[in-house]
């Protein structure tokens, strides 16, 4: 596992919370 993956995975985040907040 590499930066690459944390950076998906930091994504994916980001926009499960956006879609809880909006």
């Amino acid at each position: 596992m590499g930066l690459q993956v944390q950076f998906l995975f930091l994504k994916l985040f980001s926009l499960h919370l956006h879609g809880a907040l909006f």
